[in-house]
């Protein structure tokens, strides 16, 4: 049952800034991450399945600490719901600005060029970047929204 109680390791996406404001739009349909997240064993915190009803919420910005232990907090749920259609493992120095389109959206850099600044200023600053640091590129469709169960 979906509640608007979120821990990591969730199976739900978790988005903000740029990513936040697309998803309300239902714009967003490619989703960056870092790491190897394409099976349990690489990435079981992280792991997403595909083509299953995934929640997406949405951080405030400025909260949680992963490193320290603290939890996030996050803006109500409103219920937006995808599925992931699309996995890639890339390395950064191979995506291409067909990578970042799916269906009739994008990912938040629409262009190759701009996936690091992407990187370092929005999705994960503070970390340090290669060509070769692997992502890994989600696409997404967007479900009817679900309903959060009263907490």
């Amino acid at each position: 049952m979906r509640t608007n109680k979120h821990v990591y390791g969730e199976r739900a996406l978790w988005v903000k800034g740029v990513e936040a404001e697309m998803v309300k739009r239902r714009e967003l349909r490619v989703i960056l991450r870092l790491g190897d997240r394409s099976n349990q064993v690489l990435a079981p915190k992280q792991w997403l399945p595909l083509l299953e009803p995934i929640p997406v919420y949405t951080l405030i910005l400025g909260t949680g600490n992963q490193e320290l232990g603290i939890d996030p907090e996050f803006e109500s749920d409103n219920g937006t719901t995808v599925l992931v259609a699309r996995r890639t493992v890339i390395r950064l120095n191979e995506i291409t600005d067909f990578d970042l389109r799916f269906g009739n959206g994008t990912a938040v850099p629409t262009r190759a060029k701009d996936v690091i600044a992407y990187l370092a200023n929005e999705l994960a600053p503070g970390k340090t970047f290669g060509p070769h640091t692997v992502m890994t590129l989600y696409g997404i469709e967007y479900l009817p929204d679900e309903i959060p169960a009263s907490d």
